[in-house]
């Protein structure tokens, strides 16, 4: 099985990845491309500074693609990808580069669940401030975008079963709590009942958005 975690910055992806990955025995990927050039946190950052230095949409989609595949490849046993097709739509997504996400896509097909982390730009802002007050972030425009819309879009467009989690509801042990129930829901579940689970339970969610999303794993 393959799940993916997204969510914009802040919005606690690493965190949940990790306990996942703690509680199912699955194996925590992130940053694949730093992985696979076996660079440290300097040299990866001047390569990725490289890459948008080119200005080049279909370079930068076609780079962070790369490590959309590889996270995906020789997988002995489930993963849990730290960011996947949506945040490399959402940062790299453009009409001349929307070829490349439709190539990757027939190249290695899409996650058995995708798990989208919401949480608003201020909440995000707080949230990694606590972390490090002098994070880069903290100062960087972008990362006040509400990046959610072009990401579901994305979801829909391609029909990745997704889920969305408001973690502004909950918090982080609870919404790992959630994302645990919901793994083990669906893990027996074949692709076609799991898009339709998730289906089901966003257009419930949608209909009667004051309800908490822990009911409907119920």
């Amino acid at each position: 099985m393959i799940i993916a975690i997204e969510g914009m910055d802040g919005a606690g992806k690493s965190f949940v990845a990790k306990k996942i990955a703690d509680e199912f025995d699955y194996e925590y990927r992130a940053l694949p491309n730093k992985s696979f050039f076996n660079m440290n946190d300097e040299e990866y950052k001047a390569l990725c500074n490289r890459v948008y230095s080119l200005n080049d949409d279909y370079a930068k989609a076609w780079f962070f693609g790369f490590g959309n595949i590889i996270s995906t490849k020789n997988v002995g046993k489930s993963v849990v990808l730290d960011r996947h097709f949506l945040s490399n739509y959402f940062w790299n997504g453009t009409v001349e580069s929307e070829e490349v996400f439709k190539t990757m896509l027939d190249l290695i097909g899409i996650p058995d669940l995708t798990i989208v982390l919401y949480a608003g730009s201020e909440e995000r802002m707080k949230r990694i401030a606590s972390r490090d007050l002098l994070d880069k972030d903290l100062k960087d425009p972008d990362m006040l975008v509400f990046g959610y819309d072009k990401m579901i879009e994305f979801a829909n467009k391609y029909k990745l079963p997704f889920l969305v989690i408001n973690t502004e509801k909950f918090d982080k042990n609870m919404v790992v709590k959630i994302c645990n129930q919901l793994i083990k829901k669906i893990q027996n579940y074949s692709k076609d009942e799991v898009s339709k689970y998730c289906n089901d339970v966003n257009l419930r969610i949608k209909n009667k958005n004051a309800e908490p999303f822990s009911k409907y794993l119920k």
